[in-house]
């Protein structure tokens, strides 16, 4: 029965997450694209606009340099995450209480919108992308987008190359 729920909820979450996947046609046609729909997106209709302007984003390292409030929105249920590389619990199985149940694979920001690729264990192992906006001043993120993959993406760069603008 957990199985059928699991299955169940990560269907809802792929239907109901403004995302559509297209087979790219290109040279290399074993890539999946997956289009960017501003509609599903609250705001600004313009994000893909700033997203692909990879010169304004800086590396983040570590998730100690990310704000606390944005790290609560990608964090484990216990507001914990751990550094790219570092030890963490991939699976259900507990082995070791203290450790993350989440993991910061690469993080950017451009000072007002943090780019958030993190994994998550548990029953479902997951990759996501987070789109969290936090402008200078304000206490309170807003996720803007959020995306399962069932990959890493080994960098913005990369990141940026699955996901093309959807054409109505």
């Amino acid at each position: 029965m957990r199985l059928y729920s699991a299955v169940v909820t990560i269907l809802s979450i792929f239907l109901l997450s403004g995302c559509t996947v297209a087979k790219d046609t290109s040279a290399k046609p074993q890539i999946q694209l997956f289009k960017f729909n501003p509609k599903y997106v609250e705001e600004p209709e313009n994000l893909w606009e700033i997203l692909e302007k990879e010169s304004d984003f800086k590396s983040v390292t570590s998730a100690r340099d990310l704000p606390p409030s944005v790290v609560s929105l990608c964090a484990d249920p216990d507001a914990r995450i751990a550094d790219p590389g570092k030890k963490w619990e991939v699976g259900d199985v507990i082995t070791d209480p203290n450790l993350p149940m989440a993991r910061l694979i690469w993080a950017v920001t451009n000072g007002e919108y943090f780019v958030v690729h993190h994994e998550h264990g548990g029953i479902g192992y997951n990759c996501r992308v987070s789109i969290i906006r936090l402008r200078k001043g304000e206490q309170k993120p807003k996720l803007v987008w959020n995306y399962i993959f069932y990959d890493k993406s080994k960098s913005y760069s990369a990141f940026l190359g699955t996901l093309q603008p959807a054409k109505d």
